[in-house]
């Protein structure tokens, strides 16, 4: 992935949701572990024989996912005001659980409401990635620091 790559990520997101959302990334692809520890071979800024990075990231495996995350206090409480949204929503105040079109294809939402714009948003990925993805919604700057290691997308 290179930063034109990851830009394109935070460009579907201000899209839709305008300026003032932002996109992060996180998980093992800025951390290179995986959940359980293990260390990836991928997911780390790539570096020349010199030990400069090259403005790629090295190349996600076939069964990896991106974790996403959207930091948009008012999209938060927008899920969190959708009970059919089940558990989606959790019960911590400053972010929502994942999200994929798993939880939305089955709704029918208004065009252009703040859950319509994360369904294309969540299309809109696929068809950069050719995977399926989630995304977390968070309330602010300062709780998405608190869950751990990301990287601002689209900045």
């Amino acid at each position: 992935m290179t930063a034109d790559d990851a830009g394109q990520f935070g460009d579907v997101v201000k899209k839709h949701f305008g300026p003032d959302s932002r996109l992060a990334i996180r998980g093992s692809a800025v951390t290179g572990l995986k959940f359980n520890g293990e260390t990836q071979t991928y997911g780390l800024p790539e570096k020349d024989r010199s030990g400069n990075p090259t403005g790629r990231m090295r190349q996600f495996g076939k069964n990896s996912d991106f974790d996403f995350a959207i930091v948009d206090e008012k999209l938060l409480d927008d899920i969190k005001g959708h009970p059919e949204l089940g558990q989606v929503a959790g019960n911590r105040p400053g972010r929502s659980l994942g999200i994929g079109l798993g939880d939305l294809d089955e709704k029918k939402f208004s065009d252009h409401s703040p859950l319509w714009k994360l369904q294309e948003i969540l299309k809109d990925f696929q068809d950069i990635t050719g995977r399926k993805h989630s995304i977390m919604i968070y309330r602010s700057d300062r709780d998405i620091e608190d869950r751990g290691p990301y990287m601002w997308l689209g900045q």
